[in-house]
């Protein structure tokens, strides 16, 4: 019962900071010339700040530290040994290691090959401490981990390209992720990242369509690096034995997953550069077939959900079937995609009924 209260505690504190610290970085941000100016690849058309990766991170820091060293029992199991006392400090550093080179991006926009510099830095650094100490597997585990980290950041980057998406994403992920860190046992990770949903999801209030601020590259950066760490060291040596651990947490971080390889299938076989921007994300198709309102935003939300109680499936379930929930994920993102592709989003309809929230008709798609 205490610990389940200091996982509501914690949550609770991350939205409720976050609530008190978005509007002071928005202040920030127009003081500091953090703001946004609309683009031909960008959806929003007025001028908006973009620091509140900023308040998501320094509340989800502040609710973890604030909240758990109360909790006796949290306590206990440090000392005791039962719980590694480096683990949330070092994913909280190299979380906070994203902001920074998130704010820089921001700030001077680096070249492509300079965030992947960075980004490989942050994911090195991160892994070397919690690799397994088998020579064997720590070997054919480091291209995955790198693949693991590398793409997770640059697909939370991506996805944060709507109103409302990332930050709905990251509150639901973080549930969710809390919760399978509760049931392998790891109630540190679970405070953490539950920190992080209750801090995305504050600053959701402000984000959530029509956005006041926008939580930047270091947003993502900070929210993308947070939840991909603590879904590898959920998984761990699990990615290699295809352990039910390991499927749980591809499970929960599926849609982003998802959308990074379908921008980079559809690019690449329109022989267009990968990491340009543009509104062909699967959001922007989504809200095409939409048309006005909320409908693309909450069709994000509920593919998430779906994703993340099959995750907790999974993860009560034997390898075997958690895999084969993995798989039938897939063909169902698969079956979305190819429809999605079929929205014509480099045509001047597109962005017609794009900016003004009209559904495009089944003939525009056709």
């Amino acid at each position: 019962m205490e610990l389940s209260l200091t996982y509501g505690s914690t949550l609770i504190a991350g939205f409720l900071l976050a609530l008190i610290l978005t509007p002071l970085s928005r202040f920030l941000a127009l003081s500091a010339g953090f703001i946004d100016y609309p683009r031909q690849d960008r959806v929003h058309r007025r001028p908006t700040p973009f620091l509140g990766g900023l308040a998501v991170a320094l509340s989800a820091g502040l609710a973890f530290v604030i909240i758990t060293p109360h909790v006796p029992l949290l306590s206990d199991l440090w000392r005791q040994g039962l719980l590694p006392r480096a683990a949330v400090p070092l994913t909280l550093f190299f979380a906070s290691a994203g902001l920074v080179l998130g704010l820089i991006d921001d700030r001077f926009e680096l070249s492509p090959s300079q965030k992947l510099a960075g980004q490989l830095a942050i994911a090195i650094a991160f892994l070397i401490p919690v690799m397994p100490y088998a020579p064997t597997l720590k070997l054919l585990l480091w291209p995955v981990g790198l693949l693991w980290m590398v793409g997770l950041l640059n697909a939370f980057n991506l996805l944060d390209n709507m109103d409302g998406i990332l930050g709905g994403v990251g509150s639901i992920m973080g549930l969710f992720m809390g919760a399978a860190a509760l049931k392998l046992g790891r109630p540190d990770l679970a405070a953490l990242a539950l920190a992080g949903g209750g801090a995305s999801l504050g600053f959701l209030c402000f984000n959530f369509p029509p956005a006041t601020i926008f939580l930047g590259d270091a947003g993502a950066f900070f929210i993308g690096t947070l939840l991909a760490g603590v879904g590898w060291q959920l998984g761990g040596s699990e990615f290699l034995t295809l352990g039910s651990s390991a499927a749980a947490v591809v499970l929960i971080l599926s849609y982003p997953i998802f959308d990074i390889t379908f921008v980079t299938v559809t690019r690449f076989l329109e022989h267009r550069p990968i990491h340009v921007g543009g509104i062909d994300h699967t959001t922007h198709r989504l809200h095409a077939m939409f048309g006005q309102g909320k409908r693309a935003l909450w069709t994000v939300y509920g593919l998430n959900t779906l994703s993340g109680l099959a995750g907790l499936v999974a993860l009560g379930s034997a390898p075997p079937v958690a895999w084969t929930l993995v798989a039938v994920a897939v063909c169902l993102y698969a079956s979305l995609g190819v429809m999605l592709a079929r929205v014509p989003v480099h045509s001047r309809k597109f962005l017609t009924v794009f900016l003004k929230g009209e559904p495009l008709t089944e003939r525009d798609v056709a």
